[in-house]
């Protein structure tokens, strides 16, 4: 998915590093829910790294293929078909819940109250995390902006940046069979990993990998 802005985060988010995780943890996506009217949203997969298979290929491939099987109201936003009747999520399973890989993949399927519900979840974990965490967050709001170095295209980017004199580092890599966006510092391999690139790179991200690094290098004396 593109990036989203600040302006796009669900109302009451709030971003610290708790919250990411909790997030994660919930599998909730950072991006906003687009349409209030919709009651659901079915994510389809897609691959940079694959000819056909970016979010623009499977934006016109929702469009001019998926949609078509809708009777009530639906509506697209990059790879994210929205829906309001339930039937139409039935009717779209069925014709393309056994595809595997390439356009037509099914991600996720979601229905707005559980999303709802998990935001909410995760606003009160991470205010349990914020009480313990001890100030992280003005470490957090103490980082200087980030500028990121970006090399490769799709999942294989590599971004680098300096923080605090640090070379930091963002990556795609593999933990527990998982995908996921490893923060390296001064080669130092996975300080942090996040689900999301955005996460990864942004300065909660980069203050955890900065923490977890410095905590390290102690335990190594």
């Amino acid at each position: 998915m593109s990036n989203p802005s600040a302006s796009d985060r669900p109302p009451g988010v709030v971003q610290d590093l708790a919250q990411t995780r909790a997030l994660g943890l919930l599998s909730v996506d950072s991006l906003r829910w687009a349409h209030d009217w919709a009651a659901w949203r079915v994510r389809f997969a897609y691959d940079n790294d694959h000819r056909g298979a970016g979010i623009r290929d499977i934006g016109a491939f929702l469009r001019e293929t998926v949609v078509p099987h809708c009777q009530k109201r639906v509506e697209c936003a990059d790879n994210v078909l929205y829906l309001l009747d339930p039937d139409d999520v039935k009717l779209v399973y069925r014709a393309f819940g056994t595809v595997q890989h390439g356009p037509g993949a099914i991600a996720s399927i979601q229905g707005q109250e559980s999303y709802r519900q998990a935001l909410h979840l995760a606003g009160e974990l991470a205010a349990a995390a914020r009480e313990a965490d001890g100030g992280h967050d003005a470490e957090v709001l103490a980082l200087p902006d980030l500028s990121w170095d970006v090399v490769g295209f799709g999942q294989s980017r590599v971004a680098t940046a300096q923080a605090r004199g640090h070379k930091v580092v963002v990556r795609l890599g593999m933990l527990g069979g998982q995908d996921v966006w490893m923060v390296d510092v001064n080669g130092h391999s996975g300080c942090a990993q996040f689900r999301l690139r955005l996460d990864a790179m942004s300065k909660m991200g980069v203050a955890a990998a900065l923490k977890s690094y410095e905590l390290r290098l102690r335990q190594s004396r």
